[in-house]
């Protein structure tokens, strides 16, 4: 690049171009390290709480945002310091970088609409690198839920519920690239959310997810998953929309011999959408349901403590509560219903646990601190 600038007859133009590339990831990277840490955007959201309400007191908020452009320092603002919470905590975080999935309200309302689902201090972070029209870079989005207490596995549910709600579209067809895309780039958002609530119901304990090889067994061959995608699907309160039937129909016949023993872990939560469809007939449900195409490893440092293998989450819309049914699936002999309930015993995890089949049994775990 040296040798370029040095040139005579350098192109600008094209210099410039290079110099972008080369500029914005640094770029995104310093604003990470120092702007987008958890502890400097709960700082950020104490601060815009206590802007919030010294405004909100004032007669006379004009002329006091007026004295305040003249100010360098924090402290020559004089805020109060009785709208500091006592224990800021970051519940739940929703990080968005993508062309394919946006917000139609400003970050002002979804901070208000946050606040109204019991969180203290939501946050909603827009980041636009200085060169992201000549690479067509989208925006980075970073929103919040934090509370002002310990926060708890239902405050992460209610940040998915808000999630699915904001922007998901349930009508989607299994042929819908567009669609697929979107879901893909939701489905990171869901991944650490999920991981979020784990982590809090077993304090000290990690989430390991590994996706099932969805487009080895025929779903969506033309968008075949990337790393994590294709394990969390987002699907309507009662597990009737189209991506969520296209995934569970039976195709054992055309499944080679050597996934079918995979397949088979998929067949289970066929079984367990239908067993709860039954339970919930004729039922009014507000809530929303998170479909889990992988094996899900509960571990403690580099220890396995238990696995389920595939499951459905199930999302109260009102209070957030996270009901975990996770599924066993048993390729030999042996009762699954029995070796789910003795490791959760042996864990001192409470859990209802039923058989569904034969080959599967499901765990009814509800994530609680």
């Amino acid at each position: 690049m040296r040798q370029e600038v040095n040139r005579e007859d350098a192109d600008l133009e094209k210099l410039s171009d290079r110099v972008a590339e080369v500029l914005s990831p640094i770029e995104r990277l310093v604003y990470a390290a120092l702007y987008h840490r958890g502890d400097a955007r709960i700082e950020a959201a104490v601060v815009a709480d206590r802007v919030h309400m010294k405004l909100k007191r004032d007669n006379d908020a004009r002329s006091l945002i007026s004295a305040w452009m003249g100010k360098e320092r924090l402290e020559d603002l004089y805020l109060q310091r009785e709208s500091f919470p006592g224990c800021a905590a970051i519940a739940g975080s929703i990080h968005l970088r993508t062309h394919f999935v946006w917000s139609t309200n400003s970050p002002v309302k979804t901070e208000s609409t946050l606040r109204r689902k019991g969180f203290a201090l939501p946050l909603v972070l827009t980041y636009q690198a200085w060169n992201s029209e000549a690479l067509i870079e989208p925006d980075e989005i970073l929103i919040d839920g934090i509370t002002d207490r310990c926060p708890s596995p239902n405050d992460v549910g209610r940040l998915l519920a808000w999630t699915m709600q904001e922007f998901e579209q349930y009508n989607a067809a299994p042929d819908d690239t567009l669609e697929l895309v979107r879901k893909a780039d939701l489905e990171k958002v869901y991944v650490s959310l999920i991981k979020r609530a784990f982590e809090l119901a077993w304090p000290g304990k990690s989430l390991r997810i590994e996706p099932w090889p969805l487009a080895s067994f025929g779903l969506f061959p033309e968008n075949p998953p990337e790393g994590s995608r294709g394990c969390i699907w987002a699907c309507a309160g009662k597990l009737q929309d189209q991506i969520t039937k296209h995934i569970v129909r039976d195709r054992s016949n055309t499944i080679p011999p050597d996934l079918r023993d995979r397949y088979a872990e998929l067949l289970g939560i066929r079984e367990l959408r239908s067993y709860l469809q039954r339970k919930w007939r004729g039922r009014d449900l507000r809530q929303r349901c998170l479909l889990v195409t992988a094996s899900l490893r509960l571990r403690d440092h580099e220890k396995d403590l238990i696995e389920f293998d595939g499951g459905i989450a199930v999302i109260s819309s009102r209070g957030g509560r996270i009901t975990w049914y996770g599924l066993e699936s048993k390729r030999g002999g042996g009762d699954p219903a029995h070796s789910l309930r003795e490791r959760l015993e042996n864990l001192g995890l409470p859990a209802y646990v039923r058989r569904l089949s034969a080959r599967y049994a499901f765990a009814k775990i509800i994530l609680k601190s």
